[in-house]
C-alpha cells in the first residue's frame, strides 16, 4: 500500500459534518476512508460516483407523493413484502 503523503483540508458546515460523521460511523467508516473511497471511484471510473441532479428520481418522487397523500402499504416482514410485490406485478 502506498504511503499517504498528501492532505486535503475542506471547510464544511458544522451540522453537515456532524450528520455525515454519524452516518459514516453507523456504516463503520470514517471521513478519511470516505474521501479515499470517493477519490478512488473517481479515478477508476473517470466520473463522479453519484449522479448530480436538481430533481429527485421518478421513483423517489412517486414515493414522496405516496407519503404526502397517505397511500402507504404497511409491510411487517419479508413474506408480506414478497406478497405485495406479486400483487403489484399482477396489477400491472
Amino acid at each position: 500500500m502506498p504511503a499517504k503523503t498528501a492532505s486535503i483540508n475542506v471547510r464544511v458546515d458544522k451540522q453537515l459534518k456532524e450528520d455525515a460523521l454519524r452516518d459514516l460511523d453507523a456504516l463503520g467508516l470514517d471521513m478519511s476512508t470516505l474521501i479515499v473511497m470517493t477519490l478512488k471511484a473517481v479515478t477508476r471510473e473517470h466520473a463522479l460516483p453519484f449522479l448530480p441532479t436538481l430533481k429527485p428520481s421518478s421513483e423517489l418522487a412517486a414515493s414522496i407523493d405516496d407519503i404526502k397523500t397517505g397511500q402507504l402499504t404497511e409491510i411487517n416482514d419479508v413474506v408480506d413484502y414478497f406478497k405485495q410485490l406479486e400483487h403489484d406485478a399482477d396489477a400491472d
